[in-house]
Parts: structure tokens; C-alpha cells; sequence
């Protein structure tokens, strides 16, 4: 068995197990827009913590105040009462995360693959979306976080620290949707679908966000082993694709000027590519 797909069997166990064990909510969706709880800033506290603990973070000043600012964009323009905060963390995986309290992580390795700042923005977007749907309350915080780590144990020997941010995002992001009441599949689209109105709002063009998926699809087989834990948690399928298109043509686009920002954004990230490069 060759080390990746070693690590990739690791991380869908780890993940299955403690993907079935966590918590979940009887509370109907939150609206496009609401506020964090005590419970939830303080669970995400503890998370972020952790992931600050198991990573070395891209500290250069000029990338990650980009970085934030294309959030703080998206952020202005789609009515968000609470302050996120975006991460960079120093890792070749080519992944995008958040966690409760609006905590938002991208990779070194996911803007080195990234062409534009709209293509940033659509990834940070869908980030910002996914959190609206967050429950918190369903969760008992203490055993949430007994799990997680439990779960580290199994994945970080063979997965390294990127181990500890696969299964925290998916144990705590995506593991606390109640089936009965909006499933991972639903909240993917209702994500996507925010995440385009986000962008649109903000200026950017939203064929930004497709040209993302397309990117990660038509990926050569060199970029999969980088690709994969970001495939297993935002899958790309037809039907989503399918959904895309039909949120995409409801768009209030008419008399927008959208920018893309490939030039920015390839300037501004050039410190990041160079380390790939060399």
C-alpha cells in the first residue's frame, strides 16, 4: 500500500468513527445571517487552539492581510454581525477549513493551486456559508473534544499534523447536522448558494467559485493526494453541479461590474508559489 493511499484509509476511518458518534440537532436551519453563542465562540476557541498548537502558521504580513481583507469583504456585503478570523496554515495539502465562532483556515498549498482573487474569495465564501448552518448547542463540548482527540490519536501517526485539522473540521463542522432536518448534501448546495450571493455582493464574479470545482475535478493526477481530503469534505458532484447552475442563473447580476483579479492575485501570493517553486 503506498503511503498516501495509507494515509488516505487512516483519515476515512478515523473520520467514519467519529463522524457517527458526534451529537445532532432537532433546531431548524439559522437564517443567511445570525450571531454566534457563548457555547459556540467558546467551542471554537478550544478549536482553533488545537489547530494553532498542531501547525506552523504563513506569517507573512502583505499575503495574510490580503487574505483577510477578501474576507472581511465578503463578510461587509453579506450582513454578518460577528468578526471571523482567517488562517493561514504552512501545509502542501491543498485544503480549506472552519470551525464554530467563524474560524476559516486555508492551506499554503490551496493558494499556490488558487489564479485569482475571486477564485480566493470563492473559497473563503463558501467557508463563511457552511458556518451559517452551524449547531452548536447540540453538542456537549467536553465530549465533542474528547472525540477529536481520540480521533487525532488514530489519524496523526500516519497523517501528521494535517491529521489534526482533517478530523477537527470534519468532526466539528461537519458532524452536527441533523439528518432529519438538513443533511450534509443540502447544506453543500445551501452553502454554494450563499457563497455565490456572497461573492456577488461583494464584486466578484461568481464563475469564479465554478471555475474552483472545475479546477479541483480536472486536476492531474499529481495534484489527487494533495486534493483528496479537500474532495472528501466539499465533494464535487453532477448533482451539485447541477444545483450550482440553477443558483448561478438567479444571481442578481444585471448592471454589476464583477472582477476576477488574477494579476492582484498572483502578485500579491508570489511568496507563497516561490515556495513551491523552489
Amino acid at each position: 500500500m503506498t503511503r498516501n493511499l495509507k494515509n488516505s484509509v487512516v483519515l476515512s476511518i478515523a473520520l467514519c468513527v467519529f463522524l457517527s458518534a458526534c451529537s445532532r440537532s432537532n433546531k431548524n436551519l439559522h437564517s443567511p445571517s445570525r450571531s454566534f453563542n457563548h457555547q459556540e465562540t467558546s467551542e471554537g476557541q478550544d478549536i482553533h487552539n488545537s489547530i494553532m498548537a498542531s501547525f506552523y502558521t504563513y506569517t507573512d504580513p502583505r499575503i495574510t492581510n490580503y487574505v483577510s481583507d477578501v474576507g472581511q469583504e465578503l463578510l461587509k456585503n453579506s450582513e454578518q454581525s460577528d468578526s471571523y478570523s482567517f488562517t493561514i496554515l504552512y501545509n502542501d495539502k491543498i485544503y480549506a477549513s472552519s470551525a464554530p465562532g467563524g474560524y476559516i483556515y486555508v492551506t499554503t498549498g490551496l493558494i499556490n493551486f488558487l489564479e485569482s482573487e475571486a477564485q480566493l474569495a470563492a473559497i473563503l465564501a463558501y467557508e463563511i456559508g457552511s458556518l451559517q448552518f452551524q449547531e452548536p448547542e447540540v453538542s456537549n463540548r467536553r465530549q465533542v473534544m474528547e472525540r477529536v482527540t481520540q480521533g487525532v490519536a488514530i489519524a496523526s501517526p500516519a497523517l501528521g499534523s494535517f491529521g489534526v485539522l482533517a478530523v477537527l473540521g470534519a468532526v466539528l463542522v461537519n458532524g452536527m447536522v441533523e439528518k432529519g432536518e438538513i443533511d450534509d448534501t443540502e447544506k453543500l448546495f445551501k452553502s454554494d448558494e450563499l457563497a455565490l450571493n456572497y461573492m456577488v455582493s461583494a464584486g466578484y464574479d461568481p464563475q469564479g467559485y465554478v471555475d474552483v470545482l472545475r479546477k479541483v475535478v480536472e486536476s492531474d493526477k499529481s495534484a489527487l493526494p494533495y486534493l483528496h481530503d479537500y474532495y472528501q469534505s466539499h465533494p464535487i458532484t453532477e448533482e451539485r453541479f447541477i444545483q450550482l447552475n440553477y443558483a448561478f442563473s438567479r444571481l442578481p447580476m444585471t448592471g454589476k461590474t464583477l472582477a476576477i483579479r488574477r494579476e492582484e492575485f498572483m502578485t500579491t501570493t508570489k511568496g507563497v508559489r516561490e515556495i513551491y517553486q523552489r
